[in-house]
């Protein structure tokens, strides 16, 4: 799908057995992100600021949107041109007959053979990846309780 913006746009959402609050809290509380996502993370929603460290990859955005337990819209801002700024995340949690639903839209990726920008689309919605080793399984946020090894 392409965006506004003239690059790609990936669109997940998945129903999770689950409190908004808890959902929430696996997409912006430092500790919880290391548990199914990345090696690192610091969140500091009053400088707006949002890194992540997966290992050999190093992401940093600004916070756009910060909305417990409902919205988070991240602009990243990338060193360098790969991949290039201006990428943007936004999750959205909300209720449907007492399930949480997340939801990524993954906006203004490059349009390049290369898909650079689509490992977060990916990684965070249906499919999970250890940022240790590599190990990966379908589920949601949190659903294996933290890294397999």
């Amino acid at each position: 799908m392409t965006d506004e913006q003239g690059g790609r746009e990936h669109r997940h959402e998945i129903e999770i057995d689950a409190p908004l609050e808890a959902v929430w809290q696996a997409i912006s509380d430092p500790e919880d992100l290391t548990r199914w996502y990345v090696l690192e993370a610091r969140v500091d929603p009053e400088s707006g600021s949002y890194w992540v460290s997966r290992g050999g990859e190093t992401a940093a955005a600004r916070i756009e949107a910060w909305d417990p337990p409902r919205r988070l819209r991240l602009v990243e801002e990338w060193e360098g041109d790969n991949p290039p700024a201006g990428i943007v995340e936004e999750w959205t949690v909300e209720a449907r007959g007492g399930r949480a639903v997340l939801r990524l839209v993954h906006s203004g990726i490059p349009d390049s053979p290369t898909g650079t920008g689509s490992t977060t689309a990916r990684t965070a919605v249906g499919s999970c990846s250890c940022a240790r080793c590599g190990t990966t399984w379908s589920g949601t946020p949190g659903s294996r309780g933290g890294r397999c090894c």
